[in-house]
């Protein structure tokens, strides 16, 4: 029988396809489709996703994330599981593999106070994805907006009866609140204690309180996390004295000095001065680094969600062992700055208590400039460098002197070889400091650290 020959033109048409669709099948693609758990919400509602996501191509799509922050959505108030943007684990999806990832979150974290409808459109992004738009998403809802009031007292608990006796009302106490598309307001408490917030938009709000006097309001999310409905809430706030009004807390490093490695024992002390017991004492530390502790399972007890008790009187010790890690020679220090009490992560008025150890190694270069800016442009002006004099480093929490230089002609400074680490500048002569910050210097191994110090005349 007889065929007529394909022209060369739809022959190439047909390859290309063919080697398109094979290519298309060799790597990921993902078909993603979005519900709602309703049609219709009301402002203050939780709001319940679910992504149905399945794999057509022919790997596994590894790392599938949202692929941006879906603003204006606060990522403390949703649940968005592992599909966070940027910080997330992600999601593998095998080739022929159907996942669903269910998402919650406040209906009025993701629009305007006032908006009547919301969708919520993008696509999944994961890595070989090619850029098509086969595999976006998109719903939408309607909304009703809603109001209430957002009211309370704050009180003092002199007393610690854990209830608002006569004579403790808080007045003077300035309270905050913000909520979804930045929105705040704040109030000052009057001489009975109370605040108003009169017809906030429905949804979370976020409340802190300044109360005078010193006082604190211990964690209770009920009164930090407030759900308005058209309801309204009225709360009642407690405030009490600091903890570390009555705990005192130690930490101390079994060495001055470390190497990277090296297991470094810390001694945690704990003294309950208080006529009560002090009860789900916790560790919660300040971390700016990896040469910083942090607090994990090697703190025990102390580690939240646990905590330890004291008794009345009480003096308790605890020994944490960390591994000094190879980026403290960066700073040249290792750090423990922490703070201990019920809540420590989310609480004010802890006890605080901070150990240093030297970790040596690293070695940065220090260079700038001492002058007296006479005409106050906050710049070095010609005959304005401070000529021949000493500068000294001096440890910043010991003193000890480290190193030493003198300025050039023209008052530059040029340390080439400084160990890592914090120090206090000291300048012979007759010059104050402008400021205090200005003695202090910071050296990072590896890197120039340029200061200019501004310097003023002996009064």
């Amino acid at each position: 029988m007889y065929r007529r020959p394909i022209g060369l033109a739809l022959a190439a048409a047909l390859v290309l396809a063919m080697t398109g669709t094979a290519h298309a099948q060799e790597g990921p693609s993902l078909r993603t489709t979005l519900e709602f758990d309703k049609s219709h919400y009301a402002l203050h509602d939780t709001m319940r996703m679910k992504f149905t996501i399945r794999n057509v191509g022919g790997q596994a799509a590894n790392r599938v994330l949202l692929a941006y922050p879906p603003y204006p959505v606060t990522y403390d108030r949703w649940d968005w599981a592992p599909l966070t943007a940027f910080t997330g684990a992600g999601v593998r999806v095998e080739p022929g593999e159907t996942r669903v990832v269910e998402i919650s979150g406040g209906v009025a974290d993701r629009v305007e106070q006032d908006a009547t409808g919301l969708t919520f459109s993008g696509y999944l992004a994961y890595e070989g994805r090619q850029n098509n738009n086969d595999d976006s998403f998109s719903a939408s809802a309607t909304i009703t907006p809603t109001r209430g009031d957002i009211s309370g007292v704050v009180y003092t608990d002199h007393n610690r009866n854990g209830r608002q006796d006569a004579g403790e009302a808080a007045a003077g106490t300035e309270v905050r609140v913000w909520g979804a598309r930045r929105q705040f307001a704040t109030r000052i408490t009057d001489a009975d204690g109370r605040f108003l917030f009169e017809d906030a938009p429905g949804g979370r709000w976020t409340v802190s309180y300044s109360v005078p006097g010193g006082w604190v309001v211990p964690f209770d999310q009920s009164v930090r996390s407030v759900l308005v409905t058209p309801d309204g809430v009225d709360l009642s706030v407690r405030a009490a004295r600091p903890v570390s009004e009555t705990l005192k807390a130690g930490l101390k490093f079994d060495k001055d000095t470390y190497q990277p490695g090296e297991q470094a024992r810390i001694t945690v002390t704990l003294a309950n001065n208080d006529d009560r017991p002090i009860r789900g004492v916790q560790a919660a530390c300040r971390v700016f680094g990896k040469d910083h502790v942090d607090v994990g399972p090697e703190w025990g007890k102390l580690a939240p969600p646990n905590g330890v008790n004291l008794w009345t009187g009480a003096v308790a010790t605890y020994t944490v062992v960390e591994q000094v890690p190879q980026e403290a020679v960066t700073s040249g220090e290792l750090v423990a700055d922490c703070r201990f009490g019920p809540h420590a992560q989310h609480s004010d008025g802890l006890a605080e208590a901070t150990a240093r150890a030297s970790v040596p190694g690293g070695f940065g270069q220090v260079n700038g400039a001492l002058y007296h800016d006479a005409n106050r442009n906050y710049k070095i002006d010609a005959g304005e460098g401070i000529a021949n004099t000493r500068l000294v480093l001096r440890d910043f929490y010991t003193g000890a002197d480290v190193a030493e230089t003198v300025t050039d002609a023209n008052g530059t400074v040029q340390m080439p070889r400084m160990p890592a680490g914090r120090y206090l500048a000291s300048v012979d002569g007759p010059w104050r400091y402008a400021s205090p910050v200005e003695r202090e210097i910071a050296v990072t191994a590896d890197r120039e650290t340029w200061r200019v110090i501004s310097l003023l005349p002996q009064a």
